[in-house]
């Protein structure tokens, strides 16, 4: 068991750097929206949308936000909500992990605990 969380604190050690060493972060995801136009002679009203236009949309208290981002940011709006999506990887397998160090520990205090007589 002692080896079991040895390996298992290294692995938490790991992501705590992996998210330490993260780059900057936006929250939400990075897509492509298509749109339609209110002209009525329009291609996009025969189905034929405008775009791809680079958009960025999150929650907050349960609501759905979006913005659109200006085509000289996409690149690095697209990079640091991927980073953000990976950080919240790392948080969740931390997490994870701490629940199994704490089983862990708990087993070898109960294996090693002794009643005094």
């Amino acid at each position: 068991m002692r080896q079991m969380l040895r390996q298992q604190l290294q692995e938490l050690s790991s992501l705590i750097w992996k998210m330490g060493d993260s780059d900057q972060l936006i929250m939400g995801s990075y897509y492509q929206v298509y749109k339609t136009c209110t002209q009525p002679k329009c291609r996009c009203q025969q189905g034929q949308k405008h775009g791809p236009f680079p958009a960025l949309s999150w929650s907050v208290d349960g609501k759905k936000r979006m913005v659109m981002v200006r085509q000289e940011d996409a690149a690095m709006v697209a990079r640091k909500a991927a980073a953000y999506r990976q950080f919240q990887k790392n948080l969740t397998a931390m997490r994870r992990l701490m629940g199994s160090i704490d089983e862990l520990i708990v087993k070898i205090r109960s294996l090693l605990l002794q009643e005094y007589q």
